[in-house]
């Protein structure tokens, strides 16, 4: 991951089974590196950053100047798609150019982290796919130079097991997007849920004091006449003609008060699903 990108493979976007809502790359992009890296943005940078601008393909961000090094637009993503990632602060995609085999320049007892994106073929579960995983992670540490002396009692198959990758961890993407932003907007939905049911023990609390302080007017209706179920018919009329002008005032400002809500949220915070109301 780069800031706000990341680099992918390409065959990446035939995975994710999405296609570019303009543009794309080329096959050459996946060539060789190049001073203008070709990127593709996303929909939100699109109409954020460069104005829903038409001809946003060819235009380029330079970095550094003196030297011509900065971003190529080849692609703008379609509305509301977020590169399946821990991290969803991801605002455009640059390809990954397969350079030629070069001398690793880390020790060979330094670990890496690599984060791939699959598509499970039918009928493979997560434990059948962490299998197959883990026999190719096997295979890339048979093919790795021995990590120093082989210590005593260790067999060859055993020591030269070691590759660059200790292990695998299969996930779903339901569990990995969003993960990092998951207990902070659990807290908030927390937080809301607590407030509204405060607010309706208030209401209930103010509706039953009301009632008790009609226990004359109730007394003398009773008096007049009027049987127990019309009295109790009464006030479930009137509770219910609050309830419900209560929740129409709230549908209505329900409305602005969201789209206020997302204007106030930071450039960094990416929503998966489009914020909206719905009939739940």
């Amino acid at each position: 991951h780069d800031t706000g990108g990341v680099r992918v493979q390409r065959n990446v976007l035939d995975v994710l089974g999405v296609r570019p809502l303009i543009g794309g790359f080329a096959e050459a992009d996946f060539d060789q590196q190049v001073p203008m890296q070709p990127v593709i943005v996303t929909y939100d940078l699109w109409q954020g950053r460069f104005h829903g601008d038409p001809d946003i393909v060819g235009r380029t961000v330079e970095l550094d100047h003196a030297h011509h090094i900065g971003f190529r637009i080849v692609g703008v993503m379609p509305r509301g798609f977020v590169f399946p990632s821990e991290n969803t602060d991801v605002k455009f995609i640059t390809p990954m150019v397969q350079g030629p085999p070069a001398v690793d320049p880390q020790p060979p007892n330094v670990r890496r982290i690599a984060e791939v994106i699959a598509r499970v073929p039918a009928g493979v579960g997560a434990e059948a796919l962490r299998s197959r995983v883990e026999a190719g992670l096997a295979a890339i540490a048979a093919a790795s130079p021995p990590r120093g002396p082989k210590p005593e009692g260790w067999s060859d198959a055993g020591w030269r097991r070691e590759g660059p990758y200790e292990r695998a961890d299969v996930l779903p993407l339901s569990v990995t997007l969003g993960s990092r932003s998951r207990p902070l907007f659990s807290a908030v939905f927390l937080a809301v849920v607590l407030l509204v049911a405060i607010g309706a023990l208030n209401v209930s609390g103010l509706m039953a004091a009301r009632t008790l302080d009609r226990s004359r007017e109730i007394g003398v209706r009773r008096a007049l006449g009027a049987p127990n179920m019309s009295v109790a018919k009464m006030l479930f009329v009137e509770s219910l003609t609050l309830i419900g002008a209560g929740s129409l005032i709230g549908l209505a400002a329900a409305w602005p008060l969201l789209r206020l809500t997302l204007s106030l949220l930071p450039e960094e915070v990416v929503l998966l699903k489009s914020a909206a109301i719905d009939w739940r």
